[in-house]
């Protein structure tokens, strides 16, 4: 018997994304007091990352106001961790923050038939989403916009796929790093939103 495991990495914005989104369907579900701490353990096996990636997270997310964490002497890092009420806005109402954190991302999406819908009831028509960006790319006053249409293509394909190959989505995205910033706001929107879906 052969065991496939599909290994996803998260960047730290995705982390922190996640982290909000843990912390505050617990307080959802336990406001108040002691119930509404989760303890690292429990953080880092729901997010399947590594002490220092969860370090790094929690305490950029305690220093912008978003979580708290009790302060406990004898030990370096945190213990437990809890949403802040700026978390709880900011998860609420991100268009309220200015500017918005890069893990909070608006995104508009299309409602059609054959949509693809996640766990919130949104809807995204993925092709329509990749229309609109050839539609950028050819009234824009790029020189090569041919070969953007051809990455942007790769990427779109691969994304269809069950299994992701983030190895070729990060290639084509080099490419934009260097011949087509503008882009890159666009397909990290798409990436994220397709992306977060199969997940």
């Amino acid at each position: 018997m052969i065991l496939l495991m599909q290994v996803i990495i998260l960047n730290n914005d995705e982390i922190r994304g996640k982290i909000l989104d843990i912390l505050y369907k617990q307080n959802q579900e336990h406001p108040g007091g002691l119930s509404n701490l989760l303890p690292r353990d429990f953080l880092k096996e729901k997010l399947g990352i590594e002490d220092n990636e969860l370090n790094r997270n929690v305490l950029y997310l305690k220093d912008q106001g978003f979580l708290d964490i009790p302060i406990d002497a004898g030990h370096v890092t945190f213990l437990t961790a809890s949403i802040t009420s700026k978390g709880i806005d900011l998860v609420e109402h991100p268009e309220r923050f200015n500017p918005t954190p890069a893990f909070v991302q608006h995104i508009n999406i299309s409602n059609s038939p054959g949509a693809v819908v996640n766990s919130q009831n949104v809807t995204v028509n993925i092709q329509d989403s990749f229309n609109n960006l050839y539609e950028k790319v050819n009234s824009s006053n790029s020189e090569n916009k041919e070969e953007i249409n051809s990455k942007v293509r790769e990427i779109q394909e691969e994304l269809e796929n069950e299994n992701i190959n983030t190895s070729k989505v990060r290639k084509s995205i080099d490419y934009f790093k260097s011949n087509a910033k503008w882009i890159i706001p666009y397909i990290t929107n798409i990436i994220l939103v397709i992306y977060g879906l199969k997940i």
